[in-house]
């Protein structure tokens, strides 16, 4: 009786926090660098999408990385990403990792990433948005917003190392 009961409970412990609402606003961390751009929503099924560099210019390779948490010790992270103007769109899947024979994964809180490489933007503001399903209890959708400026030496001035020099003396 005593087995019943504790799967029991563990049962409805799983569906009570399957069907928790979300936070109504993003969390804050003050020792987040303020070099990138971030987005976040609440801590159980959180999101976040880096830009780097933070604010490029149109010469600068731009990378976005697009990070969670997952629910066990072997995150297995696909995903696709599309960009249509200035709109680029994640779409993210993770799962337990499917391995033959199978591996015994930890009940352990676990991060996981992707990074994709961009390249070279065209000046503008980017929209960055991500949707990531993650099994049957959750999911995050994530967005966030940055801008590539043309190379000047007012707004890039490390391509013009001249003027840096001239601005010293």
């Amino acid at each position: 009786m005593g087995k019943q009961l504790w799967i029991g409970l563990g049962l409805a412990a799983v569906l009570w926090l399957c069907v928790l609402p979300l936070s109504a606003g993003p969390a804050t961390n003050p020792a987040r660098p303020l070099d990138v751009h971030t987005s976040q929503t609440d801590s159980c099924h959180s999101g976040t999408i880096t830009v780097h560099p933070a604010t490029p210019c149109s010469i600068d390779p731009v990378s976005i990385t697009v990070s969670g948490w997952w629910g066990s010790s072997c995150p297995a992270v696909t995903y696709q990403h599309l960009m249509v103007g200035y709109n680029i769109t994640f779409s993210i899947t993770v799962t337990d990792i499917a391995a033959d024979p199978p591996v015994a994964c930890l009940d352990v809180v676990t991060p996981w990433f992707i990074t994709q490489e961009m390249g070279t933007l065209w000046p503008g503001l980017y929209t960055v948005q991500a949707g990531c399903s993650a099994g049957p209890c959750w999911s995050f959708q994530a967005t966030t917003t940055f801008r590539v400026l043309r190379p000047t030496a007012v707004q890039c001035p490390q391509y013009f190392p001249a003027l840096l020099r001239a601005a010293r003396w």
